[in-house]
């Protein structure tokens, strides 16, 4: 279920960034099935570079303007390419899977944003040495895929992300040698992915030990995005202005420390 608005912040937001992003095809060769192409949406700071870059993964309603391009806009805005990726249109769930949750999973997400990051290293504009993956809610519970590096079967990834930011994933009960200094943003409230188990999740024999938790105070999902307050599927998605701007600064500053 996608969300819809007509907010004029919307309208103006959507129209001047899809002027602005590149769509490109991303080959994706999963450890399991068959190869496949995806899309997604390519935006570049001002400039020569090589710049920074950030691969951003949409929740499960699939890819949201409201909330998508005022990140892209600002991530540009401090200096990154932004990556945005589309994992649920090309494999036939343009309306997203929110109440089929499991059609696609973090994992076959996770390996979306390696090969979005494969990308992004053959751009004469990008760093590759410093690229870092952002998701929210579904694309947040991908990004712990995309740094966990599972237990005593796969061999240590060779080329990991260097920073990864999740905003109010579903967490698990282990994350097993994570590879990535992780930002994790939550609402105390949430009432779809609950923060308590965020707050209980165990980092097992970690490659990085760096995870910053950070649960807002009466915070809900979705309290990021300007002038929501609505129900998806029985869920409260709601804004917060406190915890939004709170987490902007967080993650400007934990950007710079980790890609700078």
């Amino acid at each position: 279920m996608r969300l819809k608005t007509t907010t004029l912040f919307f309208v103006l937001v959507a129209s001047f960034t899809a002027a602005l992003a590149e769509t490109v095809n991303l080959n994706v060769f999963p450890t399991r099935g068959n190869p496949i192409a995806i899309s997604g949406e390519l935006e570049r700071p001002a400039g020569e570079g090589p710049f920074p870059a950030i691969v951003i993964l949409h929740g499960c309603g699939g890819p949201w303007p409201l909330r998508d391009d005022m990140w892209s806009r600002r991530l540009v805005d401090w200096g990154y390419v932004v990556l945005r990726v589309d994992s649920f249109g090309p494999r036939g769930f343009s309306e997203g899977t929110c109440d089929q949750i499991g059609s696609v999973t973090p994992l076959t997400r996770a390996e979306d944003a390696h090969a979005a990051k494969a990308y992004l290293k053959n751009l004469y504009s990008v760093d590759g040495s410093n690229i870092a993956i952002m998701g929210w809610s579904h694309g947040a519970m991908s990004v712990l895929w995309a740094i966990e590096n599972t237990y005593m079967v796969d061999a240590i990834r060779p080329d990991p992300f260097k920073a990864a930011i999740a905003m109010y994933p579903w967490c698990e009960q282990v994350l097993f040698r994570p590879d990535a200094p992780l930002l994790l943003l939550i609402g105390e409230m949430d009432d779809w992915t609950p923060a308590s188990r965020c707050e209980r999740m165990e980092l097992r024999d970690p490659i990085v030990n760096d995870m910053t938790l950070k649960v807002y105070p009466g915070a809900m999902h979705d309290f990021d995005v300007p002038g929501l307050n609505t129900e998806v599927l029985g869920h409260v998605l709601q804004y917060n202005p406190d915890a939004a701007a709170d987490a902007q600064i967080r993650i400007k500053a934990f950007l710079s420390a980790h890609l700078r």
